[in-house]
C-alpha cells in the first residue's frame, strides 16, 4: 500500500511538470501506459543524444548503424543469440522432475516475501499506535521502551540510584524536558528529566564541557553513563557520556530487512518476559499526565 502511494505521487508529479500523461487519458486511459509529454519528450531525446554521443561520437573505431528489427535466422544465430539464450534448468533426481532456475528463485523469492509481509503486518499492529502519537504529539502516549532496537545489561533504574551513590552506572530514560542555564563564565549547562522503563524520574546534570561534546538530540531515549550524586536530599545522575538510542522503523514503511530487528526485538521481550520483566509495562496514569504536560509545555 504504501509503495502504491508513493508510485501515485511520482506520476502526479510527473504529470503536473509535463513528462508524462497517461495514455488515451480522455479515453478513460489504459492501465500502466503511459505517454511521453513535452518536458518528457525533450529529456528521452536528451538521454538518447547523450548515450549516443558517448557511445558512438567520441570513438574513433565505432560507428553507429540503425539496423532493421526483423532479421535473417542466420544473423541471429551468428550473433550467438540463438545458442548463448536459454533457460538453466534443474533435474531432481528424486522425482525425476526438471525445473527452470528462475521459476524456482521466484518462488523460493515468493515465499520469504509472504513471511515478511506477515511479520511486517504484526509488528505493525503492536507498534503502529506508538509511531502515530509521535508523529502527531511528538511523544508516545505508551511505554516507548518498546522501540528499542538495544537491551542495556547494566541497566541502574530510578529506585537503585539512592543505593549506588558515588558511583558510575548506566541509566536509559525517555527525555521529558530539559533546562538550560548558565555558569559564572557565561558557558551553557543543562539539567534533564527523564523516565525509567519503571515510569520513574530520573534527573541529570550535564555540565558545560560534557554538554559540548554530548548534546540533546531531541525527544526520545538516552542511554547515560554518569557518577550518582545526593545534594539536599535530591538524588542527580552528573553525565559522563550520553548518546541518544536508535528505535525500530516504523514497519508500515521500512524495509524488508527490517523485519529481522524487528524479531530479535520480539525475541528479547519474549526473554524478559519469562524472567518476571513485563516489557509492555506501562505508566501510571499519574505519571502519564505529568509526563504529557511537561512534553506539551
Amino acid at each position: 500500500m504504501a509503495n502504491d502511494d508513493k508510485f501515485k505521487k511520482v506520476i502526479s508529479h510527473a504529470k503536473e511538470y509535463g513528462y508524462v500523461f497517461q495514455s488515451s487519458e480522455i479515453y478513460d486511459g489504459l492501465s500502466a501506459v503511459y505517454d511521453y509529454a513535452q518536458n518528457g519528450a525533450e529529456l528521452k531525446k536528451n538521454i538518447r543524444d547523450y548515450w549516443w554521443k558517448a557511445m558512438v561520437q567520441m570513438h574513433d573505431n565505432i560507428v553507429g548503424i540503425d539496423a532493421a528489427i526483423f532479421m535473417h535466422p542466420t544473423t541471429w544465430k551468428a550473433s550467438g543469440h540463438v545458442d548463448a539464450f536459454n533457460d538453466p534448468l534443474i533435474d531432481n533426481k528424486d522425482s525425476k522432475k526438471r525445473y527452470r532456475a528462475d521459476v524456482l528463485v521466484e518462488d523460493f523469492r515468493e515465499k520469504i516475501q509472504q513471511k515478511i509481509n506477515k511479520d511486517i503486518t504484526k509488528a505493525q499492529k503492536r507498534f503502529g499506535d506508538a509511531f502515530d502519537e509521535m508523529q502527531l504529539l511528538g511523544f508516545p502516549l505508551k511505554d516507548p521502551f518498546i522501540l528499542l532496537t538495544e537491551d542495556k545489561k547494566d541497566e541502574t533504574f530510578s529506585r537503585g540510584l539512592p543505593d549506588n551513590v558515588g558511583k558510575v552506572v548506566t541509566i536509559v530514560g525517555y527525555l521529558v524536558t530539559v533546562k538550560n542555564t548558565a555558569t559564572h563564565n557565561g558557558k551553557s549547562m543543562y539539567f534533564g528529566t527523564f523516565i525509567d522503563r519503571h515510569g520513574e524520574w530520573l534527573d541529570t546534570v550535564h555540565f558545560p564541557s560534557i554538554a559540548t561534546k554530548y548534546p540533546f538530540r531531541g525527544r526520545g531515549l538516552y542511554s547515560i553513563t554518569g557518577t550518582v550524586t545526593e545534594e539536599f536530599n535530591c538524588i542527580n545522575v552528573e553525565c559522563l557520556s550520553m548518546y541518544k538510542m536508535p528505535i525500530i522503523e516504523d514497519p508500515r514503511y521500512a524495509e524488508s530487512d527490517t523485519v529481522t530487528r524487528i524479531q530479535k526485538h520480539e525475541f528479547r521481550n519474549t526473554k524478559k518476559a519469562r524472567e518476571g520483566r513485563d516489557p509492555n509495562a506501562s505508566i501510571s496514569s499519574k505519571d502519564h499526565t505529568r509526563t504529557t504536560g511537561l512534553a506539551n509545555g
